[in-house]
């Protein structure tokens, strides 16, 4: 009799642990939106073939749509914005001075494999994730001032004696391509369906050409000009579970 209780017992047992493990969220989205900072130094040329169209650090927002499967592993979609606008002047050679202005934004998007582990039994959990997708960058709103001086003040970029400006503006320029982004991160589960988290993530891509128009003719033109895009990024933002 008491052997067949114990059955009975470790039978009810097995069943409940089984209809826990069956009962995990299968469909979990997150909003996160931080920062990203450029790696790297960039290789895009300008007018100048000495200067090179610098990279910008600024806001990013990223969206994750996964289902799971199992527990702890699931796909989905990944999509992360990045923009930025930003602007410099510098010491290009010593007669002669650089300013830019541009606008950046990069969209990344493409299918993901996600996994996620609580820690222990704490409302603590582990997300992890690996994206292979689309990149497009473009750069907008561009304009590159050249000033080719006789003197320069103590200062370096004060302008002595005669000046020559030269002054170029560009249409946008879009580069298309391939990349590879990671995240991880621990959120906590405030309620059942519902979370906050921090993450970390880097994207990794690079477009050989960028792609305009003609300023005269309206044509598009293909230009052998690289633009690495690879960034690590911080952010926080909520996660949803049903």
């Amino acid at each position: 009799m008491c052997r067949i209780s114990l059955t009975i017992i470790s039978l009810l047992a097995s069943c409940y642990l089984f209809a826990q493990e069956a009962n995990f969220k299968k469909i979990d989205l997150s909003f996160h939106a931080g920062v990203d900072y450029p790696i790297g130094t960039s290789n895009t040329v300008g007018v100048d073939p000495d200067f090179r169209l610098p990279f910008a650090h600024k806001w990013s927002g990223t969206f994750d749509g996964a289902y799971f499967f199992t527990k702890n592993y699931g796909v989905g979609l990944k999509y992360h914005f990045f923009s930025a606008k930003d602007e410099g002047v510098g010491l290009l050679r010593p007669n002669t001075i650089y300013g830019y202005t541009m606008k950046e934004a990069t969209h990344f998007i493409g299918p993901a494999l996600y996994g996620r582990w609580m820690l222990g039994h704490t409302k603590w959990e582990i997300p992890v994730n690996i994206s292979l997708g689309y990149v497009r960058n473009t750069l907008s709103d561009l304009q590159e001032v050249y000033r080719v001086v006789d003197q320069l003040e103590p200062d370096g970029l004060s302008l002595g004696g005669s000046s020559n400006t030269a002054v170029y503006g560009h249409n946008d320029m879009k580069s298309n391509t391939i990349g590879v982004m990671f995240s991880a991160g621990i959120r906590y589960r405030i309620l059942p369906f519902l979370g906050i988290g921090v993450y970390g993530n880097g994207m990794f891509a690079s477009a050989d050409k960028q792609h305009s128009t003609n300023f005269l003719t309206g044509q598009p033109v293909t230009i052998d000009n690289p633009r690495k895009m690879n960034r690590i990024g911080f952010s926080a933002g909520l996660d949803i579970c049903f």
